[in-house]
């Protein structure tokens, strides 16, 4: 089963529909031979991996969901972090890797991580294979449905109220990132951009940027990359800008494909990203 499906992802990522198809269909026949998706004997790690080469498939190749993607919360948390070797995503999450030996707080977040990554290696295969309009009605679900967990109040206590605050701009970036990026929700007249700018901005500005993120600078840059693209254009971009290119300098990235290189390890879709990015550091040649 794990020969299959590792032909079956390949077909996906070179964009073979009849290989994919045929390997799909034997997939198929052995999970039925084996009891179906809930048999004892199927690891958790490989059944979640079934689920997303089935979603890659109906992203690619505008084909229908073959099993039922959500039928659990529970669905794709198991996900490795090096599921996409040989592609463009490869790297992409390893950067939030150091929130896991800050403090067991993040390790729910960095669940979340690994979904976004399905989510957007999915999209980004819609895109290349020019099927956008066909991408499963699950996939807006499921972006939903992680923004009700990023959504939910941070327990803050006295022991865990610094790593607490990071969690919350962390939260709010990824908030803005499915919005701009997996939803493709414009910052111009959107007024839920606009109140992530703003909260982000206050979670930000109830940790000290340079104390309480001195391990943590490249997750720093990406949040006020995140806080940038929601305030394009208004008020709130210009602090923004401000403290990215600050950061930037004590990360020693003295150009855009440097930020670039940095950035691409935490949430990315360079189709997007890139542009997002190009239009801050035009911003910036302005200010």
């Amino acid at each position: 089963m794990a020969a299959v499906l590792g032909l079956l992802t390949q077909a996906v990522f070179d964009k073979d529909y009849e290989a994919a198809r045929i390997h799909m269909a034997g997939m198929r026949r052995m999970i039925s031979l084996g009891g179906g998706l809930d048999a004892t004997w199927l690891n958790p790690v490989v059944r979640d991996t079934i689920f997303w080469a089935d979603f890659c498939c109906a992203c690619s190749f505008g084909s229908r969901l073959q099993f039922t993607l959500l039928r659990s919360q529970a669905v794709l948390n198991t996900l490795p972090l090096n599921i996409y070797p040989g592609t463009e995503m490869a790297l992409m999450g390893h950067g939030f890797a150091d929130l896991l030996h800050t403090s067991i707080i993040f390790d729910e977040f960095i669940s979340i991580i690994c979904e976004l990554r399905f989510l957007i290696v999915s999209l980004g295969l819609a895109q290349s294979n020019d099927k956008l309009n066909l991408m499963p009605s699950q996939f807006k679900e499921k972006c939903l449905a992680i923004e009700g967990k990023l959504s939910a109040p941070v327990t803050i206590t006295t022991t865990t109220i610094n790593h607490c605050q990071i969690l919350s701009c962390c939260h709010i970036s990824c908030l803005i990132f499915i919005r701009t990026v997996l939803l493709g929700e414009s910052h111009v007249m959107s007024t839920t951009l606009t109140t992530f700018g703003a909260s982000l901005r206050a979670a930000l500005e109830e940790t000290d940027l340079t104390y309480s993120w001195s391990m943590l600078s490249k997750l720093l840059l990406w949040v006020l990359f995140m806080g940038s693209t929601a305030t394009i254009g208004g008020p709130l971009c210009p602090w923004y800008m401000d403290h990215f290119m600050r950061t930037a300098a004590s990360l020693q990235l003295q150009n855009q494909d440097q930020c670039r290189d940095c950035l691409r390890k935490f949430l990315w879709l360079e189709s997007v990203s890139q542009t997002q990015l190009q239009c801050c550091f035009e911003i910036l040649d302005r200010l």
